[in-house]
């Protein structure tokens, strides 16, 4: 039998009850070897290094491979009359360019007004973590003693877990840690660019920043600034608008074909609540 097996079936029959658990150290080392066999270049590697923060390995990766377990309503819940008033107040504001945005990619202005609300209450809510840590951390989470310490935090999130649910998790470390090495080529890139991945460089536990939210590679592949010549700016309203358009528009948005809103919206974030969430905020925001 192997060893996952045999440890998932040690932990099968119990409840997921919080365990007393030793908490897995950073291993820099780990880190460096990935980042090497991947092909991620030396100037890079060593400007990871210096900025590195370990401090959050344990609740980064905690987050990203266990919060699945919660099954909770959290989009939905913020449509509500002072969310109606600031998507229309930033919809009055901001008035000119969302028209440019609608012109070119075809989104509905209210739509994207919307998303950057349900994102970031429009640069308010940016995250506290920084962002390359955030896949420096996840890269360590199929590291065998990362893997059994998750499997006793199972009770944060979720009474009792299934065995179908821990070989789940098991995976989820794995598919975790590859997300973060293509995340990590897209900030390499933005490092060529002159872009500082310092300590000021921070955002969600997801790794994603600025008023949009955006991923490193989404950022790559579908910024978009109101000055063609720019680079966009994602704590700017004008690019977090542009970006937003262009990101729909290619991930199939039609404003004429409803159908195609939902998958748009959820290639953004896959959660049918969080699509649901900002076509009804879009509604209640009109007129």
């Amino acid at each position: 039998m192997s060893l996952l097996l045999s440890l998932l079936f040690c932990l099968q029959t119990f409840a997921a009850e919080p365990m007393a658990a030793k908490v897995p150290d950073a291993d820099w080392n780990f880190v460096r070897h990935k980042m090497k066999v991947v092909g991620l270049s030396e100037p890079f590697i060593n400007e990871m290094k210096k900025y590195y923060e370990p401090k959050d390995l344990e609740e980064l990766v905690r987050l990203n491979v266990l919060l699945f377990l919660k099954k909770t309503d959290i989009h939905g819940v913020q449509v509500n009359d002072k969310a109606v008033s600031d998507v229309q107040a930033f919809t009055k504001e901001h008035a000119d360019v969302l028209k440019k945005a609608e012109s070119l990619y075809e989104v509905p202005g209210r739509v994207v007004a919307s998303l950057l609300w349900i994102e970031s209450r429009y640069g308010k809510n940016l995250g506290r973590f920084h962002v390359p840590s955030v896949y420096l951390n996840l890269l360590q989470a199929p590291r065998k003693e990362i893997q059994e310490y998750l499997l006793t935090q199972t009770g944060r999130y979720t009474d009792k877990v299934t065995l179908a649910q821990k070989k789940k998790i098991m995976q989820r470390t794995h598919d975790k840690s590859k997300f973060a090495v293509g995340e990590l080529f897209a900030l390499q890139r933005a490092y060529r660019w002159k872009w500082k991945l310092d300590g000021d460089f921070r955002g969600s536990f997801s790794g994603a920043f600025g008023m949009p939210q955006f991923l490193p590679s989404s950022y790559v592949n579908f910024a978009r600034a109101v000055d063609p010549k720019a680079q966009p700016q994602l704590n700017e309203p004008d690019d977090a608008i542009m970006s937003v358009a262009y990101y729909l528009k290619m991930h199939g948005w039609r404003t004429r074909q409803s159908k195609t809103h939902i998958k748009a919206l959820k290639a953004y974030n896959n959660s049918l609540d969080y699509a649901n969430a900002i076509l009804d905020l879009a509604r209640k925001s009109e007129g």
